[in-house]
């Protein structure tokens, strides 16, 4: 099992959130992969969601910790629990993106995230033969016992926030 506090190589994952990515050539999609999986958590974010006594961290995509994100994220879209297959599937998928997860000790499992949201670099078709590098938002997810405390404002914030700084445009 994985400790939600490191990564199979046992790199801590606040590590992970705060290490300073190199530029990588957005117009290849190993740039957009290296960019998507790199890029730190915004901070400002982490602060606001600690404030409210709430983990806000990458989700390790190999360990078990992805299984519990795979479920939260079933949980806040109402469907069945994933098959142990379907997580396989949906696991392979997200080593290209970034996946992060707001925990909250205090709930029966605290394992499971609270809430979920997914990111990662994209191309944008502009016109033919012609694309730019756009940040994608996906599975935004907060738990109902959860809502209306800025979780996902917050989630949502940070994640454009680290958009911006690194050049990627929003699809709108």
């Amino acid at each position: 099992m994985t400790s939600p506090e490191t990564t199979p190589d046992a790199v801590p994952a606040a590590d992970l959130d705060t290490a300073r990515p190199t530029s990588p050539d957005l117009a290849t999609p190993q740039g957009r992969r290296e960019l998507s999986t790199s890029l730190p958590l915004d901070e400002t974010s982490r602060s606001a969601l600690a404030e409210r006594g709430l983990t806000y961290r990458r989700i390790d995509v190999a360990g078990e910790d992805f299984d519990h994100y795979s479920h939260a994220v079933d949980r806040g879209f109402l469907d069945e629990r994933s098959t142990d297959e379907a997580v396989s599937e949906w696991r392979t998928i997200h080593t290209e993106q970034r996946p992060i997860g707001v925990f909250d000790a205090e709930t029966p499992e605290p394992l499971r995230p609270v809430a979920t949201i997914d990111a990662w670099v994209d191309e944008l078709t502009t016109d033919v033969g012609r694309t730019l590098p756009m940040w994608a938002i996906s599975a935004v997810t907060v738990s109902a016992t959860h809502r209306r405390r800025g979780i996902a404002r917050a989630m949502l914030e940070g994640s454009c926030a680290r958009r911006r700084r690194r050049g990627c445009r929003s699809p709108a």
